[in-house]
């Protein structure tokens, strides 16, 4: 069993933290989703390649670390978005989503007929799937492509060469034309899951890379400048990993390294300075998964209150990404977003361990 790390969690805690801030920002001025967007994406990938250790020399090897790295979240995946898609109908009809919105590439309807339903349930299967509240599992299947072809390429390292030296140097150059591929997409044609894909591929691998290394992430020289260039970037160019969209290649590196590196010399300062932060840090970085699922439900919370109070109409409270118009109510809605997913998660969870325990003193 790999080895936790507190500032892997505490740098994972500070991005999910990050895409929520990003989700309900409504800001003109200074948009912090836009600045979020020029690295959060490179971040996740970078700390999920962090600990990618195998060893494969045949098929099942390989076959058995996918459905080991793929198989959980793809199954989680699965789960959120067959459960909002069978409430697509409820969700219509109490105000959650909103028909005249446009969610992404989806214009949402009721579902009326059989061939809807099995439609929508193939799409899902097959990764394809839209469901407005599960908006944040987009990262999951390119998470999952990322895993099967840095796995494949590793394997094929394996079986062709037999000198490490020779097989760390087709690595490199597979990962580097991975991302040239991913580059040259980005200006020709784009595959919905697929493109980011390719592109992030670099950043998986310079995850393990940096943890093989041991790069301590300390230089304070370094970390101020990644904080300067980052707000002059912002200024410059978007990046939006989702349509692998980037100014141009080298825009996309250097905004990826700054934001890496700041959070992780954050994430190693906390841990070393902030006991209580990087506690409440961490744990939030050990559990992304419900907050990615559920914090645009989550969001509703909040946006029902307003309703109620008559500060946003009945079509208002479909926005996916709330309806904040002040400094307060972008606090309540962050807060909400991070905190009740882990309560939900965590009295899922205690219910589920009582009637375990339940079960198994029927059993015996």
């Amino acid at each position: 069993m790999k080895k936790r790390l507190k500032y892997i969690d505490i740098a994972r805690g500070i991005a999910i933290i990050l895409v929520v801030m990003g989700h309900c920002d409504n800001f003109e001025q200074w948009s912090i989703e836009r600045f979020a967007a020029l690295f959060f994406m490179q971040l996740f990938i970078f700390i999920s390649g962090y600990f990618y250790k195998a060893n494969l020399n045949s098929v099942k090897d390989l076959l058995l670390l996918i459905k080991k790295k793929c198989l959980p979240i793809y199954l989680y995946y699965l789960k959120f978005e067959l459960l909002f898609f069978a409430l697509t109908n409820f969700f219509l009809k109490i105000g959650f989503y909103n028909p005249s919105t446009q969610y992404g590439s989806k214009t949402l309807s009721y579902v009326t007929s059989f061939k809807d339903v099995v439609t929508n349930i193939i799409r899902i299967i097959l990764l394809a799937g839209r469901e407005p509240f599960c908006g944040a599992f987009w990262f999951l299947v390119t998470l999952i492509f990322v895993v099967i072809e840095y796995s494949v390429i590793i394997y094929v390292s394996n079986i062709v060469f037999n000198d490490s030296k020779k097989r760390n140097r087709f690595i490199n150059i597979s990962v580097i034309f991975f991302f040239i591929v991913g580059c040259i997409m980005r200006y020709t044609v784009s595959i919905p899951r697929i493109s980011p894909a390719v592109t992030m591929l670099l950043f998986y691998h310079i995850g393990g890379a940096c943890r093989r290394k041991e790069i301590k992430f300390n230089s304070l020289l370094l970390f101020l400048t990644s904080i300067v260039g980052l707000n002059i970037l912002y200024f410059l160019g978007t990046i939006s990993i989702n349509s692998n969209y980037f100014k141009d290649p080298f825009f996309l590196l250097i905004c990826s390294f700054f934001g890496i590196y700041m959070v992780m010399y954050t994430s190693k300062y906390i841990e070393n300075h902030m006991r209580h932060l990087s506690l409440i840090l961490s744990y939030i970085g050990k559990n992304t998964l419900p907050i990615v699922a559920l914090h645009f439900v989550t969001f509703k919370i909040v946006m029902l209150i307003q309703y109620y109070f008559g500060s946003i109409s009945f079509s208002e409270l479909g926005n996916l990404k709330g309806a904040n118009n002040s400094n307060f109510l972008y606090i309540l809605y962050v807060v909400t977003g991070i905190f009740a997913p882990l309560y939900i998660n965590f009295i899922f969870e205690y219910i589920s361990k009582k009637v375990s325990n339940i079960l198994i003193q029927v059993k015996k």
